[in-house]
């Protein structure tokens, strides 16, 4: 007793393929996929050093999570962002005791913020950012 495949139809030769669609290809609205890329792009527009007196990276490199401080870092020491307040003082400290990465920002107002970037991603650190420190720039209209 020999056993045979079934032969299975083929698809691309029958009258069906490619398969007929009674609605347009175009018709209802087309919503675009928000990536990552999109809404990190988002929350960089609105980024702003405007009410920042001196902000302080401090991470050690070796540290298993420390590379959301390091996207966070590049994005905002963009030219651009930083021409939001020329007067603001980036400092970054590089340390080698496997400490928790740490972002310190001094406001104009004497506050002072500390955000803990152990658990977050660069976009939520983004985000932090823009809720607690950019809405309190002023708007030039």
């Amino acid at each position: 007793m020999s056993r045979t495949r079934p032969r299975l139809p083929n698809w691309l030769n029958t009258p069906q393929w490619p398969p007929k669609f009674n609605a347009l290809s175009k018709e209802g609205p087309w919503l675009p996929k928000v990536t990552y890329k999109g809404k990190v792009g988002k929350e960089i527009t609105k980024f702003s050093y405007q009410p920042v007196k001196k902000i302080v990276f401090k991470f050690d490199p070796f540290h298993e999570k420390v590379d959301s401080i390091r996207k966070f870092m590049f994005h905002s020491l963009s030219t651009d962002i930083l021409q939001t307040n020329p007067g603001v003082n980036v400092k970054t400290d590089i340390v080698s005791d496997r400490s928790e990465p740490t972002v310190s920002i001094q406001l104009l107002t004497g506050k002072k913020i500390v955000l803990k970037t152990e658990n977050l991603n660069a976009l939520e650190l983004l985000e932090v950012y823009n809720k607690y420190i950019s809405s309190t720039a002023v708007v030039k209209e």
